[in-house]
């Protein structure tokens, strides 16, 4: 984890707008966190990422959000905004699917974890 404070204070030194390090190192991790490549490979969704639970951004079954909830306080201890604030609520899903390469909420039907697979 020693990665980000060291790009912090290489921020602070040119400075750089920390939020905007810390908010590019937000979206590798989630990238990473999210990567997928058949639809059984998602199916937790990241708490934290929004408040609607169908609105949250979905993980991968094996990957690991540790950084990513480091990143995410980091973030809210700096005073940035890295999570999309999300207007209403989101459509109900029946599960999960990997669409092109990202773990989402399957909304159509047909994902993995629906009924009716």
């Amino acid at each position: 984890m020693p990665l980000i404070p060291i790009l912090l204070m290489l921020a602070c030194k040119e400075e750089e707008d920390p939020c905007g390090i810390v908010q590019a190192e937000w979206e590798a991790e989630l990238a990473a966190v999210q990567a997928c490549e058949v639809d059984e490979d998602c199916g937790l969704p990241i708490p934290g990422t929004a408040d609607d639970l169908f609105c949250q951004a979905v993980q991968a079954n094996d990957a690991d959000p540790a950084q990513l909830y480091y990143i995410l306080q980091l973030g809210d201890d700096l005073g940035c905004s890295l999570v999309d604030p999300v207007d209403g609520t989101c459509p109900k899903a029946t599960g999960y699917r990997c669409d092109d390469g990202v773990c989402a909420w399957d909304t159509d039907g047909g994902g993995a974890g629906d009924s009716g697979s």
